[in-house]
């Protein structure tokens, strides 16, 4: 009975001198870890820091591992590194596109020789992934004021790091009326064409949407959209185009400033006829300048042919129009330019009918002569 004793307390004994050399109490090891960020997007990289010290020393050439677990808790990287003679190691990876979003848990350990092994775990660390979002990178619509019964055109570059993504288009008009469009996918866009007559005259605000399928959402916006009667519409936008090819349209824009008035105050009758007389008016405002530059080009040509004696009245008529013209007297500025160019053009081809006279005159004069002549008589 006393030797089963023996037998037993001495296999005890040397179980834990063989555990005591194996691992010796993790006090003497210790493991500070550190990683870069506690949030990381799919697609970044995040870097794990683990420093090593023995008995307060650097320890270097210790075994380090380190594990991760996903937010199910599987195991999903397990790496290996020696720290190096400051008693450091690192490890980088990069969060696949395609993680699980959530809490991810990182486990260090190391083993020192030291005799024996010394081995010491840190406290387990925690760090987030996180979607990354999609993004709207640029919006294009084909008009910012809009005559109501045309067609808006929005196209819109967006994209989604992950995947796809969808975009969607909230309008808000007068009277907080609001209006959903899903745009359609198109050759790696989205586009929709708007049709104004299903919406109401008036400002309307547009809004982007981009969501992902993990239903993180970017916004853009928002854009202001005027949607003008057709008339009104019609007159604003020729209005800037007979601007932009530098014609001065400044009473032409007043008028336009009284319809818009009119029409924001409700009296759509008024603003009617003035957008017509805004419209007429511009256009006679670039008649008159084309028409005076065709006077001056006609004045030209007529001096280049030697036509000078005969230009005084085209000069006189053309100095009346210019006149006319810098006092926004358009119509008197037409017809006064008009008047020149016929004076010019009358100098230019006065040799034709002179010519015809002067050889009628000739030819009168020639058969007054030959009846004149006296007959001889027998």
């Amino acid at each position: 009975m006393f030797k089963i004793a023996l037998i037993v307390f001495t296999s005890i004994v040397l179980a834990c001198l063989q555990f005591s050399s194996s691992y010796a109490m993790s006090s003497s090891l210790s493991v500070d870890v550190s990683i870069s960020s506690p949030m990381v997007r799919r697609g970044e990289a995040i870097n794990i820091t683990v420093g090593l010290t023995f008995d307060s020393k650097p320890a270097a050439g210790c075994l380090v591992t380190v594990e991760v677990e996903d937010p199910t808790s599987n195991k999903i990287y397990l790496w290996t590194a020696t720290s190096n003679e400051t008693g450091q190691a690192s490890f980088s990876f990069k969060i696949p596109r395609d993680s699980l979003l959530g809490n991810y848990t990182v486990f260090v350990s190391a083993v020192k020789k030291n005799g024996g092994l010394v081995r010491a775990v840190a406290q387990p660390l925690t760090f987030m992934v996180i979607n990354n979002p999609p993004a709207i990178r640029s919006v294009r619509i084909s008009h910012y004021e809009i005559g109501f019964g045309m067609i808006l055109e929005v196209n819109v570059s967006a994209y989604d790091v992950e995947g796809d993504c969808n975009v969607t288009l909230r309008l808000i008009g007068p009277e907080d009326l609001e209006r959903d469009y899903e745009l359609l996918k198109v050759n790696g866009g989205f586009k929709s064409s708007i049709r104004t007559e299903d919406l109401k005259i008036g400002i309307w605000k547009l809004y982007f949407y981009a969501v992902d399928a993990d239903g993180d959402t970017s916004s853009y916006g928002p854009l202001e959209v005027k949607i003008l009667p057709k008339g009104l519409y019609e007159a604003s936008a020729l209005i800037d185009t007979y601007k932009a090819e530098g014609f001065n349209m400044s009473l032409a824009e007043s008028i336009l400033t009284e319809a818009l008035d009119a029409y924001n105050k409700g009296r759509f009758e008024d603003s009617k006829n003035l957008s017509l007389r805004a419209l007429k008016l511009a256009k006679l405002i670039k008649d008159s300048y084309m028409k005076i530059e065709e006077a001056l080009n006609s004045l030209k040509r007529a001096r280049a042919e030697g036509k000078m004696v005969f230009l005084t009245r085209a000069e006189e008529l053309l100095k009346m129009a210019q006149q006319a013209l810098e006092e926004s007297r358009y119509e008197d500025a037409l017809k006064l330019a008009e008047q020149s160019i016929s004076e010019s053009e009358r100098a230019i081809n006065w040799m034709i009918p002179a010519a015809i006279c002067i050889i009628a005159i000739l030819l009168l004069f020639l058969l007054l002569r030959i009846r004149a002549k006296p007959r001889k008589h027998n």
